[in-house]
C-alpha cells in the first residue's frame, strides 16, 4: 500500500498539533500535486518518528469536500421525499440508539447511494486510505431535536446482499452544514478521552469500526449525515 509520509520530499509539506493531553496528534499532509490536505489523527505518537505508518495503528481521516454542491442539493432534496423510518430497524438490540434512516424499499433509496457510492470511488484520498474490497450501500441518516446515538462500536459483520461484509472502516459523510443545527457532533473516544467532529457540509469522517463512539443528541435544527462500512484488502 502506497501512504502518505511527512518526508518534505513526498507530502509537500506537513503540520502537526497536540490534541489535548492523552497522546493523540492531528496531523495535515499536503499531496505535491494537490492543495487540498489529508487530515489524519493518530493516537499514537511513536508513528510520528520518520514516517507516518497506517499498520499496527488506530488512525482517522477527514477528507474534505468529498461531495459536489450538485450531491449535496440532491442529497438533501431526497431527504425531504423519500421515506425515514426508526433507526432501530437496522440495530434493534441498541436502546441508546435514537435516529431516523431511510427506508430501504423506497425507490429514491438507491439515488441517494448512488451518489456517494460514485463520490467515495472518485477520491483518491479515500481510496488510498480504505483499500476497499466492498463497501456497503450509503445509509441516509436523520437526526432531530434530542435524537442521538449512544456510545458503541460498530458490528463486525454487515450484512450486505445476502452476504456479511467485514467492518474494517466506519464512515460519516456530512450533508447538514454545522451552523443549521446545535449538537450532534460525532464524538470518537481516543484513549481515555474523546474528540467531537463536526463536518461541513460534503466532508467525511473515516475511523476504525472497533472504536468507541457516539452522536451526542442534537438541541436544534436537523442533522443529516450518510454512513457506510468498509471491508479493506489489508
Amino acid at each position: 500500500m502506497t501512504f502518505l509520509t511527512l518526508d518534505d520530499e513526498l507530502t509537500g509539506g506537513s503540520k502537526s498539533r497536540s490534541c489535548g493531553d492523552y497522546g493523540s496528534v492531528i496531523v495535515q499532509l499536503w499531496r505535491r500535486d494537490s492543495a487540498v490536505p489529508l487530515t489524519i489523527v493518530t493516537t499514537a505518537t511513536s508513528a510520528f518518528q520518520r514516517r507516518f505508518c497506517l499498520k499496527g495503528e488506530k488512525v482517522f481521516l477527514k477528507i474534505r469536500n468529498l461531495l459536489t454542491a450538485n450531491d449535496l442539493a440532491r442529497l438533501v432534496q431526497l431527504s425531504h421525499e423519500l421515506r425515514f423510518i426508526e433507526g432501530r430497524a437496522s440495530n434493534p438490540a441498541n436502546e441508546t440508539k435514537d435516529n431516523l434512516q431511510a427506508d430501504l424499499g423506497d425507490p429514491k433509496y438507491t439515488e441517494s447511494v448512488q451518489i456517494v457510492n460514485v463520490a467515495l470511488g472518485r477520491s483518491r484520498e479515500f481510496m488510498d486510505f480504505a483499500m476497499p474490497k466492498r463497501v456497503a450501500p450509503p445509509l441516509l441518516c436523520c437526526y432531530r431535536p434530542g435524537m442521538k446515538y449512544g456510545a458503541h462500536a460498530d458490528s463486525a459483520l454487515i450484512p450486505v446482499s445476502g452476504t456479511r461484509l467485514r467492518s474494517d472502516l466506519s464512515c460519516t459523510v456530512f450533508i447538514s452544514p454545522p451552523e443549521s443545527y446545535e449538537g450532534g457532533e460525532l464524538s470518537i473516544v481516543v484513549g481515555n478521552q474523546a474528540i467531537a467532529f463536526k463536518g461541513d457540509a460534503g466532508d467525511v469522517m473515516l475511523y476504525p469500526s472497533t472504536t468507541l463512539h457516539e452522536v451526542v443528541p442534537v438541541v436544534s435544527g436537523e442533522r443529516l449525515v450518510s454512513i457506510t462500512f468498509i471491508e479493506s484488502y489489508i
